[in-house]
């Protein structure tokens, strides 16, 4: 039994490369690739870009911590210990694999976050937007399908100022739903999107700062974090206003499912993002990105942190947690998967923002080729 690492960044895991593995946290790479007896670990020393999985791709247990690299599973399965894993990003069909356990499987869908609105104005009347909310998350337990039949599904999208899209498996006969979109008015007034429906709904998202003084901007609210199996997505925190273009600060992005609300926002001082079922993972301080499904930091001054990616399955993949509130110009949540946008801030001057898209979602199939219980909620964490 042995230890590799995922080193260099993108790449092949399969059962001969040995160009990405390593016996030691960033060191060289050239080791073998992992066996069914060996432990794989992937770090903030890993690298940036994507782990493709390839034909034999196999490990004992594997652990993530850090947001980079994610996984492109294409048609492909990694095997980890009894359990084999594969996940569905695009597509329509899904062919059920020739060694299908009926009695052993469960279908993960976590529908698309929800985008953030753009701020609004009017005069002194001017409102930064909601953050979106998360998307929300539904188990499909022990799914009886013929090998080689054909399962139709539909994956959840999520674009800036729109609902996120749910997520649909076997012809909708079970459904994640996506987060809302957030709102602001010239009233003025802000709203975080609601979170998604499933077995576990996704967060609300933040709502934006408003009012009416003069020369005032506002920062935008998160994004709600990604409903999972363990439980519902955390809220996303509310942003808040400023005399000072440097002080917009932005709300805290919920975690992931099981996971704690972002923080509100204050005069000067962004929320952090909120921590996901574990305890870890919420980014800290102004516009830090959140890890392992935690949310991202608000921004002050700045667009916010992203979502962290999820490690909630298999401890490898899962939901994200919501983007923190912009103090400035906003991004997409980059977090997989689900986690919902942050709103559009408004500037001293009364210029208005459009919100950010949330993450998109996806689906995660597990199934055991024995009798051995899948590890679908519980998380190892690795230094």
């Amino acid at each position: 039994m042995a230890t590799r690492y995922w080193v260099g960044g993108a790449g092949t895991w399969d059962a001969s490369t040995t160009t990405n593995w390593s016996a030691t946290s960033g060191g060289s790479g050239g080791a073998s690739a992992p066996t069914s007896a060996d432990d794989v670990i992937i770090n903030s020393s890993s690298g940036s870009g994507a782990i493709t999985i390839g034909t034999g791709a196999i490990c004992l247990s594997a652990s993530k911590t850090s947001n980079s690299p994610t996984f492109s599973f294409g048609s492909n399965y990694l095997t980890i210990g009894s359990n084999k894993i594969t996940a569905l990003t695009t597509g329509t069909t899904f062919t059920v694999p020739a060694d299908w356990n009926s009695s052993n499987n469960t279908i993960h869908l976590f529908g698309a976050g929800g985008g953030g609105a753009q701020s609004a104005g009017s005069g002194n009347n001017r409102a930064a937007g909601g953050g979106g909310g998360g998307g929300g998350y539904t188990a499909v337990t022990n799914f009886s399908a013929s090998p080689s039949s054909s399962i139709t599904y539909a994956v959840g999208t999520s674009a800036a100022g729109a609902n996120g899209g749910s997520t649909t498996w076997n012809s909708g006969a079970s459904t994640a739903g996506g987060g809302s979109v957030g709102t602001a008015t010239t009233t003025p007034s802000s709203s975080g999107g609601a979170g998604g429906t499933g077995t576990f709904a996704g967060g609300t998202g933040g709502a934006g700062g408003f009012g009416t003084v003069a020369a005032t901007g506002y920062g935008a609210g998160a994004g709600g974090g990604a409903g999972g199996p363990n439980g519902v997505g955390g809220n996303g925190g509310n942003g808040f206003g400023s005399l000072l273009a440097a002080q917009l600060a932005g709300g805290g992005g919920g975690g992931n499912g099981g996971g704690s609300a972002g923080g509100n926002a204050s005069s000067g001082v962004q929320g952090n993002g909120g921590n996901n079922f574990s305890g870890v993972g919420g980014g800290v301080g102004s516009n830090a990105a959140g890890t392992v499904g935690g949310g991202g930091a608000g921004g002050l001054g700045g667009s916010g942190g992203a979502g962290g990616s999820g490690i909630d399955i298999q401890n490898i993949i899962g939901g994200a947690g919501g983007r923190g509130g912009a103090g400035a110009a906003v991004s997409a949540n980059s977090g997989l998967y689900g986690g919902g946008g942050s709103g559009g801030r408004v500037t001293i001057t009364g210029g208005i923002a459009g919100g950010g898209a949330g993450s998109q979602g996806v689906i995660i199939i597990v199934y055991s080729t024995s009798a051995a219980s899948q590890n679908s909620n519980f998380f190892l964490m690795f230094a």
